[in-house]
């Protein structure tokens, strides 16, 4: 095995990627793709999983076979697109999320996942009249913790007029933009916004960036993160497995028209300090803990 191949799968970049393909069905195993010794420019792993990895593959008909192939329980894994005519006829929203990739796409549509805590709370309520009902919003910060994962897989698959000019590109994007539902259908979600504001502009169009701006600044455009109506920025200042402690300055689609943006470079302290009240500075921690040994008790069962 080359030392370009034993750096590439040793690095947390590729094994946080690969893990993602290695939960597919049929279980996809990113290194089986690469050449039995690449040379360093056809093997280049990014700093962090936005940018992943990219790669010339062996054999790139067999790539795209199995991952048209692959399934994620009993739907497929990714939708695949290009922006060709025949393409966007078929899906031309898909279709123009693909414009910034290089070649055939292929992303990951997330799922919604369907529980009964709703109609648990609905009958958890008190049956007399003008009392007290539980609030469905705050409610949620309690019971069994249900976390959705909107990250997704995108793949790029381009190609040379020669093999060893065909170049694949595999990362994970922070906000999937894509939902399925529960007849397979693809649609493209609200989501679109953070992704091209924060993703595509700030993180990937901008030469020069920092890594650790991409790690941990955010725009929020109709993000979820801001229930889809506020616009504004966020800073992870710590985030772990665990643990995430984040700073975040946002306004009201209905209000950022009426703040007075001269407070930002004012002289005045009082209207520098109304400017930024204007923007809903908030810390928000969030994070899990075993403290009850709840996780412990479940892998002994």
């Amino acid at each position: 095995m080359s030392s370009v191949r034993e750096e590439a799968i040793a690095s947390d970049v590729y094994n946080s990627i690969n893990a993602r393909f290695l939960d597919l069905t049929p279980k996809m195993d990113l290194k089986c793709y690469f050449l039995d010794k690449p040379k360093r420019a056809q093997l280049v792993v990014k700093k962090n999983t936005l940018d992943g990895v990219d790669f010339v593959p062996k054999n790139a008909d067999a790539l795209m076979r199995d991952l048209e192939a692959a399934m994620i329980g009993e739907n497929r894994a990714f939708e695949k697109g290009s922006t060709k005519p025949v393409d966007f006829q078929k899906h031309w929203a898909h279709s123009v999320s693909l414009m910034a990739t290089k070649g055939i796409g292929y992303r990951e549509p997330w799922r919604m996942v369907l529980t009964d805590r709703g109609l648990r709370i609905a009958d958890a309520r008190p049956r007399y009249l003008n009392a007290p009902e539980m609030d469905q919003g705050f409610s949620g910060y309690f019971g069994e913790a249900f976390k959705m994962n909107l990250r997704a897989l995108h793949v790029g698959v381009g190609f040379g007029s020669k093999p060893e000019e065909n170049v694949c590109n595999v990362h994970i994007d922070e906000m999937g933009i894509e939902m399925m539902d529960e007849n397979g259908n693809v649609t493209v979600t609200p989501n679109v916004g953070y992704h091209f504001a924060s993703e595509l502009i700030l993180k990937s169009m901008i030469p020069g960036i920092p890594n650790w701006v991409k790690t941990h600044v955010n725009f929020h455009f109709l993000s979820a993160d801001m229930g889809y109506n506020r616009i504004g920025a966020s800073v992870d200042l710590f985030k772990s497995a665990r643990l995430k402690i984040t700073v975040s300055a946002s306004c009201a689609l209905t209000s950022c028209d009426n703040i007075d943006y001269k407070g930002f470079v004012s002289f005045d302290k009082l209207k520098t300090l109304d400017f930024w009240k204007q923007f809903n500075p908030t810390i928000n921690i969030t994070g899990s803990h075993d403290l009850l040994g709840g996780s412990s008790w479940k892998k002994r069962r």
